[in-house]
């Protein structure tokens, strides 16, 4: 069916890898606590309540990170698509939350030291490549009537797992913190987040056109 909306395209492939590159930016600043915390590892001395707390806090910060995600990516989509931003940033919200359930429950392994190198980029590619399938199939409940098969499940998730692997590349780089941390955390949030656009948006001028 021809798309009858204005936006298709290299027009709409730009605009939504700039957009999903800032919005990730932006809902970095949701997680940037937590993700902290998981890679390096609760410790021992955290008790339960400790832990069930910062399990609150992260499931928080995920519906927030998915939010901003969502409805960003929601206001370039009702201009090639015919789909509602409110429920695409529900949708987004919910799969990036059922990520991060991913991600707390390897949290143990990727905070493991002196493990290969080779075995870390794996381990670290399949819990992204989890989490992007989650966000990827929840948007694709929205998206199932416009594209044939999973094709849209698969570009997440291995844009999202290139994204995770970026993004602990950078923090692995950052030291003790301060200016230089902050500064090359930013900067790898907005790589990553291009990543992930560039990964989905080559797909979805597809199935705009």
């Amino acid at each position: 069916m021809e798309n009858t909306h204005e936006l298709h395209g290299s027009a709409l492939f730009g605009r939504w890898v700039w957009t999903t590159a800032l919005a990730h930016a932006a809902g970095a600043l949701a997680w940037a606590l937590p993700a902290a915390w998981l890679l390096r590892g609760p410790g021992e001395e955290a008790g339960p309540a400790a832990t069930a707390v910062m399990f609150g806090l992260t499931m928080i910060a995920a519906l927030l990170q998915g939010a901003v995600l969502g409805a960003a990516q929601g206001l370039v989509l009702r201009h090639a698509l015919p789909i509602r931003p409110l429920r695409w940033t529900g949708a987004t919200a919910a799969g990036v939350a059922l990520g991060w359930v991913a991600i707390v429950a390897s949290s143990t392994a990727l905070g493991a030291g002196g493990r290969p190198l080779a075995t870390m980029v794996l381990s670290l590619s399949v819990v992204g490549g989890v989490f992007g399938a989650c966000v990827g199939l929840s948007q694709w409940t929205l998206l199932r009537e416009h594209v044939d098969g999973i094709g849209w499940v698969v570009v997440n998730a291995a844009g999202w797992a290139l994204a995770l692997l970026v993004t602990v590349a950078a923090l692995g780089m950052t030291g003790a913190g301060g200016a230089l941390a902050l500064a090359v955390g930013a900067t790898a949030a907005l790589v990553s987040g291009a990543v992930i656009g560039l990964a989905t948006g080559a797909l979805l001028a597809r199935i705009a056109r």
